[in-house]
This record gives structure tokens, C-alpha cells and sequence, in this order.
């Protein structure tokens, strides 16, 4: 006898007794779940151009696209509530406590305006883009890892263009100093210099893994290594090259025998021989990074030695302001620097106290569980989690706050990648709320598959 069909059509399922609407039919399942996609590549592609944003809300054009995404999931019935499964609710609690320390601290010194503000981008880059991104299955999310490596890289050929061609005088008048910097460093479309190496190392990490698994032909991986690489010269950040030399160890010693070498082995071989042949190097990397490592001297990385006054600043302060903290962005104003801490933790302990500093220590901790259950059934998908947990710890301990999108976001993509199932979820449980009980519930249609 023939099977019953688990996963009926939508005419088969309703009848006569729920026959859809003529809007969807206009609409189809199908169609709604490819704008969905499509909208999510595009949040992805220029989810680390914070130059194109509106200025007064933060609001930039990837975020309308995880808005518009997020929208097309809710109608669908698509949404992934449980995005960290288990360690869903430990995330929650953690976004929680870091918004709620803040929140305590700004009332008890009457900045609750300026809390909205922050909460509503905290808001987003921790709870919006998880969701989102774990509605979908892991081959999207492949799409959108890669989605985001040809958006960084376009970013620095805009960015390398603007300033060999254009340059900072004529820049500034219209842009800030965002793309180019007086000192010839490059922000490209993350519009500061940090950041875009940041994102770029987050970009290389990616482009790495889809090379491994040969998801990218080596000729385009090639072409967009050195889009990236040139990038993060450019942008002289030196947090970036640590950032990149940690993970190239971490990746290197953990995967080796998965044929990273391949990858690795001809990628050090160039940089040696390019180095080695004089071949040229931006003059600002040179002498803000170049000579740091090579010297041993990290007074010459830029802003290295001012930060750690603020550090040993902050942490002098701490004690008083361990239970109620100053408040949004207050730092700055009771620092004798006039400048916030470029520390997120010891930022969060003076601005909401203990509550906000536990709250990031639960999130860091989420991801390093995340990162253990993941690499016990996908050891290679724990390492690149792992190494994305390595860039955001490095950049927690050297900036303040960090709710652009383009902090987080990238380390997310990773880890909803290999949190997901990889077979897409059947199409009967992406959509059964359009129609409601034309549907069979999930123990119906698996009954239906045992007869």
C-alpha cells in the first residue's frame, strides 16, 4: 500500500474547508521564503557598512534588511526563538543583566533617554540578528558567511580607490573622517579604521572556511584574500593583525590535518617572498604596526599606551561604582581623560555595575559553550567557532561599547552556521500558521510517514 503523503500540498491539506485566499495565492510559500533569503544576503552583504546608515538613529541599511527579513519570517511562522538551543535562555538572561545594569545606572542619574537609545542597539546586534539568522538552514547562512566577504571586500576597493584617487581633504567635506583618515588610514565603508580591519579579519576567517570546504573556487578565494589583506593594511590596525595572527594559530594547529595547509602553506610562502622582494607595504601600516612587532615595542601601535592609562583609570574607579554604575556613556564625562575605557568590561563595570558586567560574562560564556557543543558532533565547525569567539574577545578587551552591528554580527553568522541544521527544515513547518489547521501538526505528518 502506498504511503500517505507526510507533507501534503497546500490544496490537498485545506479542501473545501480552508481553501487560501486569492492574496495567497498571488503570493506563494516558495516566493515568500526566497525574499526572505534574499533579503538576509543582502543584510549580510552590508552588514559592515555603518557609513550607510541614518545617523541620528544608528540605523543602518543591513539593519532594514534584517527588519524586512525578520518581518517576512514572523508572516511565515518561520521564526527560531531557541537560536543557541539550550543556551538560549542563558543568552536572554545575559542581555538582560547587560541592559539592566545600564538601565539601573541611568536612572539613578537621570539619563534614561540616552539608555533607550543603547538598549535599542544592544537590542538588535544581540537579539534581533540571532533569531534571524538561525530561522534559516546552514546552506542560506553559507550564502550570507560569503555575502559578507564580498561586501567587506568592496568595501576596501572603495575604500583603497577613495584614497589613492580622491583623498582625505576632498573627502572630508562630505564624509567625516570615515573613509580616509588624515593619516592615511582607511575606514571604507565601516567608516573607522578599526572596525574595518575588525571586519576584515572576520572576512578572512569566512573566505578561509568556504575554501576549506570547497564552497570557492581558489582563483575568487585568491582575488578576495587580497582585497581583505590590502584592506587590512590599509585600515594599520593593529588589534586586527593580533586578531589575525591568534586565529591563523589557532586554525592552523587545530585543522591542520583537514587540509588547511593547502590553504596556509602557499598563503605564507607569498607573504615571505613578498615581504622578502621589498615588495611595498602602506607607509601608515609600516609605522604603526610593522614596527611594533618587529620592535617589540607596542608605544608605537597607535594608541596603545593612552588606552592603558584608561584602563588602570577605570579599574581604580571600579570599586566605587560596583553596584550602581554612572550610566549610559558617562565615562567619558568622570574620566580625568575625558574618554571612555577602551575595555568593555571594565567600561560596563563603571557604567552599570556589576549586574552589566556579569551580563557580557554570561554572552562570552554562551559562546564558549556554544563553541564545545558544536565542535562534539563538527570539530571543524567548533574550531571556526572558537576562532570567532578569539576576535570578539580580543576587540571586548579594546574598545567600549560594541553594539554596531558589525561587532558581533559576523562571530553570530558563524555560530547560527553550525547551530542550524544543514537540511532545510520541512516546508510543512515553515508555514503551517498561514493556513492554521489545514495543516498537520509535526507528530501528524510523522505518523503519516509511518503508515
Amino acid at each position: 500500500m502506498a504511503s500517505a503523503n507526510p507533507y501534503p500540498s497546500l490544496t490537498e491539506a485545506a479542501g473545501d474547508r480552508a481553501a487560501p485566499s486569492d492574496a495567497l495565492q498571488a503570493l506563494p510559500v516558495a516566493g515568500r521564503k526566497r525574499s526572505s533569503e534574499w533579503l538576509l544576503m543582502i543584510a549580510c552583504f552590508f552588514l559592515s557598512w555603518q557609513l550607510v546608515r541614518v545617523p541620528q538613529y544608528n540605523f543602518t541599511l543591513s539593519d532594514g534588511a534584517f527588519a524586512l527579513a525578520l518581518g517576512s519570517l514572523l508572516l511565515a511562522g518561520r521564526i527560531n526563538s531557541a537560536f543557541l538551543g539550550r543556551l538560549t535562555a542563558l543568552w536572554i538572561v545575559g542581555v538582560l543583566c547587560l541592559l539592566g545594569g545600564l538601565f539601573v545606572g541611568s536612572i539613578a542619574n537621570d539619563l534614561t533617554e540616552r539608555w533607550f537609545v543603547v538598549a535599542s542597539q544592544y537590542f538588535i546586534a544581540l537579539l534581533v540578528l540571532p533569531v534571524v539568522l538561525s530561522s534559516f538552514d546552514r546552506s542560506v547562512l553559507h550564502q550570507c558567511g560569503m555575502a559578507f566577504v564580498y561586501g567587506v571586500a568592496l568595501s576596501q576597493v572603495l575604500g583603497i580607490l577613495a584614497l589613492q584617487f580622491v583623498g582625505y581633504h576632498a573627502l572630508v567635506p562630505y564624509f567625516g573622517r570615515t573613509i580616509v583618515l588624515g593619516n592615511d588610514r582607511i575606514g571604507a565603508m565601516t567608516a573607522e579604521p578599526n572596525a574595518n580591519g575588525a571586519v576584515c579579519v572576520y572576512a578572512l576567517l569566512l573566505l578561509v572556511v568556504a575554501l576549506m570546504e570547497r564552497r570557492v573556487s581558489i582563483s575568487a578565494g585568491l582575488v578576495l584574500a587580497g582585497l581583505l589583506l590590502a584592506g587590512l593594511a590599509f585600515s594599520a590596525s593593529f588589534t586586527a593583525i593580533v586578531a589575525l595572527i591568534l586565529i591563523s594559530g589557532a586554525l592552523g594547529l587545530m585543522t591542520w590535518s583537514r587540509g588547511v595547509w593547502r590553504i596556509g602553506v602557499p598563503v605564507i610562502a607569498f607573504a615571505l617572498c613578498y615581504i622578502g622582494l621589498g615588495g611595498p607595504l602602506p607607509s601608515v601600516f609600516v609605522d604603526r604596526v610593522a614596527e611594533a612587532i618587529v620592535g617589540l615595542d607596542l608605544s608605537q601601535a597607535g594608541t596603545f599606551t593612552s588606552r592603558t592609562e584608561l584602563i588602570g583609570e577605570a579599574w581604580s574607579r571600579a570599586d566605587s561604582h560596583f553596584l550602581v554604575g554612572l550610566g549610559v556613556d558617562q565615562y567619558r564625562i568622570a574620566s580625568l581623560h575625558g574618554a571612555p575605557v577602551h575595555n568593555l568590561p571594565l567600561l560596563l563595570l563603571n557604567e552599570g555595575g556589576a549586574i552589566a558586567f556579569v551580563g557580557l560574562l554570561s554572552l562570552l560564556l554562551c559562546l564558549l559553550a556554544a563553541s564545545v557543543l558544536i565542535g562534539d558532533r563538527d570539530s571543524l565547525g567548533g574550531v571556526i567557532c572558537l576562532c570567532a569567539l578569539i576576535i570578539v574577545l580580543i576587540y571586548t578587551m579594546s574598545l567600549p561599547h560594541m553594539y554596531a552591528r558589525h561587532w558581533f554580527g559576523p562571530a553570530l553568522i558563524i555560530f547560527a552556521t553550525y547551530l542550524v541544521s544543514p537540511v532545510p527544515r520541512p516546508i510543512i513547518d515553515e508555514n503551517a500558521p498561514l493556513v492554521g489547521s489545514a495543516f498537520p501538526s509535526r507528530a501528524n505528518a510523522r505518523r503519516g510517514a509511518e503508515t
